[in-house]
């Protein structure tokens, strides 16, 4: 059996030197704030890039592409990496956002033969906008392509822009918690290969189960 040590933390640090896994954390007290968690001893700043409706929805066979990734919007799903065309403009954005987390529901927002992106996630999204982070900070993931053949969509430039510093990949991406207590355990631990850095913005008071 695994043993997850809890490491209580209020600002940013390195929690170990070393490989291992953590399993979850807990809000300890009535603060706010955020937690971004790095494998890497450095906070360098991961790449991003906005990707923009102007509120029309897609029509079939238009394509957003990251990377070498090219996501199809489709009315009738028929191969992998295909985008089910929702009722408007925000909703094909929310199935975009789950084809490239590999989130929703499977076969029925994308292709079931989707798998998640290997070097971005979705995030934040809005009725008219989506925006994707690369996994890794540092300069190398401004290079990360963004482009797409759609009349109604539309990307900040042809590339991630804004990763700077040296290259740590992010295991959880910057995550906001309210004033108050909470829990927030993993469905699977999650492993760390170099180190295990804990980013925290605010007032936090955390508690890390880390093995």
């Amino acid at each position: 059996m695994r043993y997850y040590r809890p490491v209580d933390i209020t600002d940013t640090r390195l929690i170990k030197n070393d490989k291992g896994s953590i399993a979850g954390f807990v809000v300890n007290s009535h603060t706010s704030g955020t937690l971004k968690l790095v494998d890497g001893t450095y906070n360098g700043v991961v790449a991003s890039q906005t990707l923009t409706s102007d509120a029309t929805n897609v029509s079939d066979a238009e394509t957003v592409t990251i990377n070498s990734i090219v996501y199809r919007f489709k009315n009738t799903l028929a191969q992998a990496y295909d985008v089910k065309i929702g009722a408007n403009a925000s909703a094909s954005l929310d199935n975009l956002k789950a084809a490239i987390n590999n989130s929703g529901l499977v076969g029925t927002d994308y292709f079931a033969g989707t798998n998640q992106h290997p070097t971005v996630v979705a995030g934040a999204k809005t009725a008219t906008t989506l925006v994707v982070s690369s996994y890794y900070t540092g300069s190398a993931s401004n290079a990360i392509a963004t482009t797409e053949t759609s009349t109604h969509l539309s990307w900040g430039a042809a590339t991630l822009a804004g990763g700077t510093g040296p290259t740590g990949k992010v295991m959880m991406n910057t995550f906001s918690f309210p004033t108050g207590s909470s829990v927030q355990m993993f469905p699977d631990p999650m492993g760390f290969d170099t180190a295990l850095l804990a980013v925290i913005g605010g007032t936090a008071d955390i508690t890390l189960l880390v093995e």
